[in-house]
């Protein structure tokens, strides 16, 4: 994972085209977090990066002559830094898609996402934009959790026209700031940000957010079931809550995290035992690893209290059509 180039002044970087995917890579995994890229490398043009750094905000221009860039999840984010994105003021219309959903961002708009999200982005013909770069916990502590963990503001948006011409300024001029406090910039682009979100309706009533919080939680479990680094401190990291929220959330449906975490892998164990095609592939011991099961005893222990027989004889009488 390439290290986060940021300066306190108006920095270019600049990658030639048709560059390998693992340079362009790591070229952009640079500025906001882990990404990959899709198609030939043929296809990726030539890219350009202006950035400054404002205290922990990190601005940043990208002009693409083309690219297909789309967040690698796999891999953690900046030094495992979560963090909220603004992006604005494309030059033209940008192809995006956020969690499933495609759309395009055009230059009277600006997108709204998280670390947590699952965004990708085309251009073919050529674009430029601006992003902002929050870390998570200077906004999470003044905001509600946003309705449908991303945004895109419109026209139809009161706050909009002044939120861009704060952030358009800002970004046209930071390569000319000499003379300036980067702690109060940082805080007035949170407070324009914060009052951009309050006015556009996407931010969730209080009593909506456990339930975000419990959804997104069960998200990162699933995602990380194999992994033997999931506990409820990595799931606070993802979400970006506390720990206290996390297990209260949990509580409403009478589970705890680490009972939620057990019960998922066994069923997930269970899946494999009672697929035929694994059983010349993958062995009861190999099973309890795969889950991230600490030993093949515990595995065992665990399935016999939650299924009533062993994994073995599970595993044969599946195996053999009697359930």
């Amino acid at each position: 994972m390439t290290a986060p180039q940021w300066s306190c002044e108006w920095t270019e970087r600049s990658l030639q085209r048709n560059r390998p995917h693992s340079e362009v890579e790591a070229f952009l995994s640079g500025f906001n977090g882990s990404w990959k890229l899709g198609g030939d490398p043929g296809t990726t043009g030539e890219i350009m990066v202006g950035s400054r750094s404002f205290n922990t905000m990190l601005l940043t221009r990208m002009h693409f002559a083309s690219v297909h860039g789309m967040r690698d999840r796999s891999e953690p984010t900046r030094e495992g830094a979560q963090f909220y994105s603004l992006t604005f003021n494309p030059s033209d219309s940008v192809d995006l898609a956020c969690n499933g959903t495609a759309f395009h961002l055009r230059p009277s708009e600006m997108f709204f996402w998280s670390s947590t999200d699952d965004v990708s982005f085309r251009i073919q013909q050529g674009a430029e934009f601006a992003n902002l770069l929050f870390p998570r916990h200077l906004i999470d502590a003044h905001l509600p959790r946003f309705r449908g963990r991303f945004c895109v503001f419109d026209k139809a948006n009161p706050a909009r026209d002044f939120a861009e011409c704060y952030f358009r300024s800002l970004a046209d001029n930071a390569r000319t700031f000499e003379r300036i406090n980067s702690n109060q910039i940082e805080n007035a682009s949170i407070a324009m940000l914060l009052n951009l979100l309050d006015a556009s309706d996407c931010l969730r009533a209080e009593y909506d957010r456990g339930e975000r919080i419990l959804a997104d939680a069960m998200a990162v479990i699933e995602r990380n079931l194999k992994s033997s680094d999931l506990d409820p401190q990595m799931i606070t990291a993802e979400v970006g809550v506390s720990l206290r929220k996390l297990h209260y959330a949990f509580s409403q449906t009478d589970k705890t995290v680490m009972g939620h975490i057990r019960s998922r892998r066994l069923a997930s164990a269970r899946q494999d035992l009672a697929n035929g095609a694994l059983i010349d592939r993958l062995s009861i011991t190999e099973i309890a690893y795969r889950w991230a099961f600490a030993d093949p005893a515990q595995f065992s222990r665990a399935f016999r209290q939650a299924y009533g027989e062993s994994p073995g004889s599970f595993r044969k009488s599946a195996c053999a059509g009697r359930f």
